[in-house]
């Protein structure tokens, strides 16, 4: 059972570190073509 607990775990922060890099690609390409777009990276 712990095992599976883990493995939940570790799925969820694969999933959001995937969502995370995907994220910040796209803000690269957005900041990259039109500037001012993206104002996430701004803080």
């Amino acid at each position: 059972m712990a095992f599976l607990v883990g493995l939940k775990d570790f799925l969820s922060g694969l999933t959001r570190g995937l969502a995370l890099f995907f994220t910040e690609r796209n803000d690269h390409v957005l900041t990259a073509t039109t500037p001012g777009l993206s104002t996430r990276k701004q803080v």
